[in-house]
């Protein structure tokens, strides 16, 4: 694990790929998820996330984006990055979206 974790000056999106355990279709605190960003998007060890849901829409009513969780990056490569989530509110899917800001 890194020795200390950082806030990004700028901002990534990523998308949740899965629980890198593979233990089910979601996973929650302490779990780890690998993200579809890497190094060459501008991650680094120790770049803080933000868990999320994505806006949607339900029966023509707009619902907005629902913050979920942070955790941080702790493995990363050129395109890809496991996270480590740290806290979260609720299952963390597929569906669900990381960034370094908001």
């Amino acid at each position: 694990l890194p020795d200390e974790t950082f806030r990004a000056d700028e901002k990534v999106i990523a998308n949740v790929m899965e629980d890198v355990m593979n233990t089910s279709t979601f996973s929650s605190s302490y779990n780890s998820i690998l993200l579809n960003k890497g190094s060459a998007d501008g991650l680094k060890v120790g770049t803080e996330m933000i868990l999320y849901e994505p806006a949607t829409r339900t029966d023509g009513f707009p619902i907005p984006p629902k913050y979920i969780g942070y955790g941080f990056i702790y493995r990363i490569s050129d395109h890809y990055s496991i996270m480590l989530v740290v806290n979260s509110l609720q299952e963390i899917t597929d569906s669900s979206m990381a960034t370094t800001t908001l």
